[in-house]
């Protein structure tokens, strides 16, 4: 009886041990689980991006639809950067990039994208009151940035429309529908001198078309294709140029 106390005490002992062993264990091992669970990678998407940037950066640079791959695999890269991929590391050269989870891209964090005070060169000045855009690949119509009463009005200018005649003025009349980045508008047009301008007619359309050259790019198409790319990096640069002139003495 004594030699069977002995060996319960014993096996009550190691199983304290073991007990106390496996709570260090659960203790001290960090729980990084959660922080390594990673989103399923898109390879769809990703795929698709890839067809698009083969078209871009392969098409022919006077062709106007090469600017419509690149803007496709932009917006193609957007969605797939809010799915938690993204193309990097950002700080990386080129040949060095890949896709990988945007949380783990470390210079994500740092805002590498200074905006500088001077006026970004795809918008030009068009007398002192006015900024314009030409598209991708083509001329006209051009994207034009204007100020009334402190408000910034987004339009389109033509001045090679056959429905504008020599020195004309008139209207305002119907025009469109539209679809501006995927998304129909309904718009306004008169000639002014000869030239055609056209822009939305709603309050909506015209913020949504505001909205649209301030994230960076647009799509537009009109009555014939092939759509109009406008690629703008920096709106901002734009907005306070145009803001000085309503400040004028």
């Amino acid at each position: 009886m004594l030699q069977s106390k002995t060996v319960q005490d014993n096996m009550k002992r190691n199983n304290s041990s073991r007990l106390a062993l496996s709570c260090m264990l659960i203790c001290f091992t960090p729980l990084s689980f959660s922080s390594d669970i990673n989103p399923d990678r898109p390879d769809k998407l990703i795929s698709k991006a890839e067809a698009e940037n083969t078209k871009c950066r392969g098409g022919p640079g006077n062709d106007p639809y090469t600017p419509v791959s690149c803007y496709d695999r932009e917006r193609t890269m957007s969605q797939i950067q809010k799915l938690g991929w993204c193309w990097g590391p950002r700080d990386a050269y080129g040949y060095q990039k890949k896709w990988i989870i945007c949380s783990s891209d470390r210079s994500a964090s740092v805002d590498d994208s200074v905006k500088s005070s001077r006026l970004d060169p795809s918008w030009r000045p068009f007398g002192s009151t006015m900024f314009f855009m030409s598209p991708a690949a083509s001329n006209t119509p051009a994207l034009t940035a204007s100020i009334r009463e402190g408000q910034i009005h987004i339009n389109l200018i033509d001045p090679n429309s056959a429905l504008c005649k020599s020195g004309e003025s008139s209207g305002p009349n119907e025009a469109g529908p539209y679809k501006i980045n995927d998304t129909y508008l309904k718009f306004q047009s008169f000639c002014m001198n000869g030239t055609r301008v056209f822009g939305p007619s709603s309050a909506q359309g015209k913020d949504f078309m505001l909205k649209a050259v301030e994230a960076g790019s647009m799509k537009v198409e009109l009555d014939t294709p092939p759509p109009l790319i406008f690629y703008g990096t920096d709106f901002d640069s734009v907005r306070r140029e145009l803001m000085k002139t309503e400040s004028a003495l």
